[in-house]
């Protein structure tokens, strides 16, 4: 988690300020396109990292905790979008 959120500080806007960039652009349509499609790309990076954080905080305590394989899979089933 420490390495998604080092790399997150890198970025020189946030997540939130790169989508209000984009839905300005969307109606003003001043940024050149391959300007826009950095900052697309960039967003999609930060999405991923964030959501890597957010996987992370919910099932770092199964690591923590002795429970065994069928217990944690219940916990991990009722994670969306973690289910297996």
């Amino acid at each position: 988690m420490a390495v998604c959120l080092d790399a997150l500080v890198k970025y020189p806007t946030s997540y939130k300020e790169d989508m209000e960039i984009l839905a300005k652009d969307d109606i003003d349509h001043k940024l050149p396109i391959n300007e826009r499609n950095c900052i697309i790309l960039r967003k999609g990076e930060k999405k991923i990292l964030l959501y890597m954080i957010e996987m992370a905080e919910k099932i770092s305590h199964l690591l923590a905790e002795n429970m065994t394989v069928k217990d944690a899979k219940k916990i991990i089933n009722n994670i969306p979008d973690l289910a297996i």
